[in-house]
């Protein structure tokens, strides 16, 4: 998800559009997640030139400079759900590409799969792929 100050510019717009972005500061963890990349990925394809890109370890820094009006935070959701009930941070409706990214699921077939672990993992296989 787009976070964003709850005053922030893009909220005013039906839909934010990765051209939208030009200009702006991005707030990333450091983690290499797959959407982020992706996300990474379309702004250079698209040559898009942000004003500033900032990658924090700590996720609460990051809603915090958020929260501050810094960026636009790219978080899961879950994450800042307490920030969203609270209103500190609002989600931007994003109408740009779709982040498509692959699910993986690796273990180790030396060990014991428990059957909640097989029931698990069968239903992430019928919802994801």
């Amino acid at each position: 998800m787009l976070a964003v100050h709850p005053d922030d510019e893009l909220l005013k717009q039906r839909g934010v559009l990765l051209k939208d972005l030009n200009g702006k500061t991005m707030i990333f963890a450091k983690s290499d997640c797959n959407y982020k990349k992706i996300l990474q990925k379309m702004i250079i394809e698209s040559n898009i030139h942000l004003k500033k890109t900032i990658e924090i370890n700590s996720m609460d820094a990051i809603k915090r400079l958020t929260a501050l009006g810094n960026g636009i935070a790219f978080l899961p959701e879950m994450v800042i759900k307490e920030e969203l009930d609270k209103g500190l941070l609002k989600i931007i409706k994003w109408k740009g590409p779709a982040f498509n990214a692959k699910l993986f699921m690796i273990w180790n077939k030396e060990k014991h799969v428990s059957e909640p672990l097989k029931a698990f993992m069968y239903m992430v296989r019928k919802m994801f792929c």
